[in-house]
């Protein structure tokens, strides 16, 4: 039987799967993500995450005729990669000079802070997002000028990981808009490096051409063909456009969590978008699978992330086992009396004007039940000024979630209320792994089995509930009152 593969590499995990030509799909190897400090720095492990993607296409070359290959992976991280000619037989062809630096690690943060007014120039018009010291940018800085790039000869230069796993398999390189979009040297209308900023900032090196998510990339040497992935929650989001068409807005729930959609079919011309840009700088917008369309989403830093801590914070090493505790003490028990009030870094309000997260207003009596109710008060109300945020281009859309965070049917709940309308919820798993495997598929035109996922694919619906009005009342007149 034919499939594509889709490979993921998580934050967390690293998964891929194999899209049938029947629609279905199945998990054909996953792995925790290999990560690791080295002088108070955290890496993610090149060579283990290539060691991944090789054991995942062998499992796949046993049991089916693999049709074409993509990836997604985590953004910002950047892998510095020499570029010499091919040396017979000794493998250094393409070889990564050192590990990335793990997407949100705060090594950058002073370099970043040092270039922030060099760099800054009101750029957000070009870029579309906001300047934050994870961008590859200043990884790249920082490993080009901080010893961190092996010694080498030849020259080198930079690629996300997706994009250096396909160059692993194709010896081509090439950097896909999804990802150049995570560099801020990437300008979204134009859809190319800014060159000017790159000679500012001393680069000697020439970044690989961009093209769009979902193009071919070149061949393994077995003749699979391979095809340029992306960032992981946008992927996903591509994804779930092929699957349900672009009116759909994706919520991405992993460890950080992304809302969004395409404007394809709306007809924005680059100018109009631009004069758009100049009236708004909250939501962040990108180039992806063509070289006319955006994508449109906002985002939360930390979820899944924030979720999980919060369950190590009480003393639980099983967070799914906490919160099913939790869940039938709040549902059983639903009170919105004194609940404290979550600051979390990088969100919708307080951007980076503190480290990690806190919590505030913490009376006398407050308990984990009302921690946790009070976690899914936040996750609502984010939800709601990042939907309202993105109303403008996306009037009535509908919602479809997906992501490791589903699995908390409660939390899901809480956010449906508070926004006032239903979520679809995916029974897939890996969604990142799916886009890739779709995004393959698209690539090589293969519309047929697009539509035979569409068919397979497994979806639930929540509706707002009984306590909706209060759950809203609740998280709006809690944050007015200490956002302000």
């Amino acid at each position: 039987m034919d499939c594509y593969i889709g490979l993921d590499i998580g934050t967390t995990n690293s998964k891929a799967i194999a899209l049938r030509r029947d629609g279905t799909t199945e998990i054909i190897y996953e792995q925790k993500t290999k990560k690791y400090h080295s002088n108070d720095i955290e890496f993610f492990s090149i060579d283990d995450i290539e060691h991944c993607m090789n054991l995942a296409i062998q499992n796949a070359q046993e049991k089916y005729t693999v049709k074409g290959i993509s990836f997604s992976s985590v953004g910002e991280s950047v892998v510095p990669v020499e570029i010499s000619q091919k040396h017979a037989g000794n493998g250094a062809f393409g070889k990564a000079l050192c590990d990335p630096l793990v997407w949100y690690d705060k090594a950058t943060r002073t370099i970043a802070e040092t270039l922030h007014e060099k760099v800054k120039i009101e750029r957000y018009e070009s870029r579309g997002v906001s300047l934050n010291y994870t961008m590859g940018l200043f990884k790249m800085l920082f490993m080009k000028d901080g010893n961190i790039v092996e010694k080498t000869n030849h020259p080198y230069t930079f690629l996300s990981i997706a994009d250096y796993l396909a160059y692993r398999l194709t010896e081509k390189a090439y950097w896909d808009y999804s990802q150049a979009c995570r560099s801020y040297l990437f300008d979204i209308h134009d859809r190319k490096w800014d060159s000017s900023l790159l000679s500012s900032l001393g680069f000697d090196m020439e970044l690989p051409t961009c093209k769009p998510t979902g193009s071919y990339a070149g061949s393994t040497k077995t003749g699979i063909p391979v095809y340029l992935g992306g960032h992981d929650h946008i992927i996903g989001m591509y994804g779930i456009k092929l699957l349900f068409g672009s009116e759909t807005l994706f919520y991405s729930m992993g460890s950080a969590a992304v809302l969004g959609g395409f404007t394809e079919g709306k007809g924005i011309s680059k100018q109009v978008m631009k004069e758009r840009m100049k009236r708004i700088s909250n939501l962040t917008i990108g180039a992806c699978y063509s070289e006319s369309d955006y994508y449109i989403e906002n985002s939360l830093r930390y979820f899944g992330k924030l979720h999980d801590a919060l369950a190590s914070f009480f003393g639980s090493n099983d967070p799914k086992g906490f919160y099913d505790t939790m869940n039938d003490i709040i549902e059983k028990d639903f009170s919105t009396e004194n609940l404290p009030v979550f600051y979390v870094e990088g969100d919708r309000i307080t951007k980076e004007g503190i480290s990690g997260f806190e919590l505030r207003n913490i009376q006398l009596g407050t308990n984990p039940i009302k921690v946790v109710t009070s976690l899914y008060t936040y996750m609502g109300i984010m939800t709601k000024i990042i939907l309202d945020e993105l109303s403008f281009h996306f009037p009535l859309p509908q919602i479809v979630a997906g992501g490791g965070i589903v699995r908390n049917r409660l939390m899901l709940q809480f956010i449906s209320d508070i926004i006032g309308q239903p979520i679809r919820i995916l029974q897939e798993k890996e969604l990142s792994a799916l886009g890739a495997a779709l995004c393959a598929a698209n690539g090589a035109g293969d519309t047929e089995i697009i539509k035979r996922a569409q068919q397979k694919i497994k979806i639930s619906q929540i509706e707002p509930s009984p306590h909706a009005i209060a759950r809203k009342e609740t998280a709006e007149k809690m944050y007015k009152n200490f956002y302000s």
